[in-house]
Formats: C-alpha cells, sequence, structure tokens
C-alpha cells in the first residue's frame, strides 16, 4: 500500500467520524435526549431531598436485609432453600426484596417472584411434611 492509499483511508476515516458525531448530536436533539437525562436527574435531586437519604447509600439488598434479616441467624437468607407451598416445589432464593417479595430461581433459572407467604423454608417443609406422615401412620 502506498503513501496515498493510506492518507486515503485516514481521510475516510475522519470523515465518518465527523460525520458520526453531527449525526449523533442531532438525533440526540432531535429525539430530545439530552433534556430527557437533564429532566431525570432533576427527578432523581427531588426524590433525594424527599427521602432524606442519598438514593446511593440505600440499595436494595441492603433494605431487604432489614426486613427479612433483623436478626443475623435469620434463615432467610439468600442462596436459602424454600418449597412453593401451592406447588410443593422447591426453589432457591436469588434475593429478597424490600417490598417483600422472593426472587426464586430453579435449575439455574429466575422462576419468578412470590411474596413470602407463598413460600416456607425447606427444613420447616420437612419438618411439616414428616409430622403429617407420622400421624397418618399412627
Amino acid at each position: 500500500m502506498n503513501a496515498n492509499g493510506f492518507i486515503f483511508i485516514l481521510l475516510v476515516l475522519v470523515i465518518c467520524i465527523v460525520i458520526f458525531l453531527v449525526s449523533r448530536e442531532y438525533l440526540c436533539w432531535y429525539w430530545k435526549v439530552n433534556k430527557r437525562l437533564e429532566i431525570e436527574q432533576q427527578i432523581l435531586e427531588e426524590l433525594q431531598k424527599l427521602n432524606n437519604v442519598p438514593i446511593q447509600q440505600r440499595d436494595n439488598e441492603e433494605i431487604a436485609k432489614e426486613i427479612f434479616e433483623e436478626d443475623p441467624d435469620s434463615p432467610w437468607k439468600v442462596g436459602a432453600y424454600v418449597v412453593r407451598l401451592a406447588t410443593e416445589e422447591r426453589y432457591i432464593i436469588e434475593s429478597l426484596n424490600a417490598d417483600g417479595t422472593v426472587y426464586a430461581r430453579k435449575n439455574n433459572v429466575i422462576a419468578g417472584t412470590f411474596n413470602r407467604g407463598e413460600l416456607i423454608l425447606w427444613d420447616e417443609y420437612l419438618a411439616k411434611r414428616d409430622s403429617a406422615k407420622s400421624k397418618r401412620d399412627s
């Protein structure tokens, strides 16, 4: 490749970059992307003022710990086995949420969102099942 070919490719590359930057700015202006970001930032600042707590300081997992893990020995933890009462299927807790819901997975796939009342811990389920079985047998 000679010097003229290299200069030509470099010139085409620079022109493409300039066209991209100009068209990007135009499209962001046309679709009001910059304005939307500005408005979202204002909304975030207002929410922080209302809550009087910076949003970045309290994430969902921290709030869930307050709800589910009031004592450190609580069995409701991420990774614990639970059983859905309606179907008697076993799941693993993926995350505990501040609104009282539990994300659970089955076979390494998120299976769904459940209310805590729909679930029972695996050990409790086994104890109830064994208790019911022994009552039937006697």
